[in-house]
């Protein structure tokens, strides 16, 4: 593997993802009643992330 491979390498470690969900889920996660959140990460919006 060459330098730049190394340099496009992510440390999943070292990435904080922000998703914005309504109240009603953020109560239901602190419940304990949800306790997985999905992401559905397309080719089209992967550029977002």
């Amino acid at each position: 593997m060459n330098t730049e491979e190394k340099n496009k390498e992510i440390d999943i470690n070292e990435v904080a993802i922000t998703l914005e969900v309504d109240s009603e889920v953020i109560a239901k996660v602190r419940s304990g009643e949800i306790t997985h959140v999905l992401m559905d990460i397309s080719e089209d919006n992967q550029n977002l992330v």
